[in-house]
């Protein structure tokens, strides 16, 4: 029998777990994950072949971890896809992957 790791690592979803007594709409562990969910899922569908864009690399190395309003992910996997996400922090403008070839 599979471990759950091994059913979640084989599985379509992404899971952030949460405390169950967490009130509903709150986007705590959403933000706390963000940058954890970013690296795996670009490592999940490009492998190492991903990058992010000078100036968020920047800023993230210079220990900016606010979560944007949109990240590019560079590859040359990738097919220019906008992936929204949920929780943005401009509600009219969702967060979304634009996936740029090199």
């Amino acid at each position: 029998m599979a471990s759950i790791q091994e059913r979640l690592a084989d599985s379509l979803a992404w899971y952030i777990s949460s405390r169950p007594d967490i009130a509903p709409g709150d986007t705590t562990n959403w933000h706390t994950s963000y940058w954890h969910f970013i690296r795996e899922y670009a490592t999940a569908r490009f492998g190492d072949e991903w990058c992010l864009t000078p100036e968020q690399s920047l800023s993230l190395y210079s220990g900016n971890r606010t979560v944007p309003t949109q990240i590019i992910i560079r590859s040359p996997k990738g097919h220019n896809n906008l992936t929204g996400l949920p929780h943005s922090p401009r509600e009219s403008h969702p967060i979304s992957f634009p996936f740029a070839t090199l």
